[in-house]
């Protein structure tokens, strides 16, 4: 009986103390995790690339929040002019309100990179991902025809450039700060504190 009694008040406990923390408090751990940057080096063919990816957690005010990535392209170390892939800035731009705190999980993603997953509630398309590309790896990219096929919009800037927009239902989180293995299930855990702090809801069933 008294084994019981010790698990319940420590369960009891964690529950309180979780509660306790604030949004802020949590924004500000999330910001430590999700807020990096990344310069690497590759190797094809013998030649050596950099791989240049930052990341940010933005807090807008009032449950709002940007989950920015930038990726300034895969360059020739020694011919910085020559791009592979351009530069590409997306964003997510969602309210915390409108997600589902139960969506909130680890992707399998196709790149080398762990991705995490946040879904809205009843799978509403209310998450605005705006891109800003320059130099795309693709011309389709920067297409209006390819961009209105998948229902998004485009602003063209010139033929090198263009920002497209869509509405999601999921946010995607493609970087994590090392070791991925240890921080992963905190900011999960966390990303679940704030939505419900912000009063996010799971769907019924």
């Amino acid at each position: 009986m008294k084994k019981y009694i010790i698990i319940l008040i420590f369960l009891l406990s964690s529950f309180t103390k979780a509660k306790d923390i604030s949004i802020e408090e949590t924004v500000n751990f999330l910001k430590s995790k999700l807020d990096v940057f990344y310069d690497e080096v590759y190797e094809v063919n013998g030649k050596k690339f950099s791989l240049k990816n930052s990341q940010s957690f933005i807090d807008n005010g009032n449950c709002n929040f940007t989950i920015r990535k930038e990726n300034i392209g895969m360059r020739n170390i020694n011919k910085k002019l020559n791009s592979m892939q351009g530069f590409l800035k997306t964003e997510y731009i969602f309210d915390a309100k409108k997600l589902d705190y139960t969506k909130v999980y680890r992707r399998a993603s196709n790149s080398s990179s762990e991705e995490l997953s946040m879904g809205t509630t009843e799978n509403k398309e209310n998450i605005l991902m705006k891109s800003y590309i320059y130099e795309p790896s693709y011309p389709s990219y920067c297409k209006k025809e390819e961009v209105s096929r998948y229902g998004g919009t485009i602003k063209v800037i010139s033929s090198k450039e263009c920002v497209t927009t869509y509405f999601e239902k999921r946010v995607i989180i493609s970087m994590i700060l090392r070791p991925k293995e240890d921080n992963r299930p905190r900011v999960i855990k966390a990303m679940k504190h704030l939505i419900k702090m912000c009063g996010g809801k799971e769907e019924l069933f």
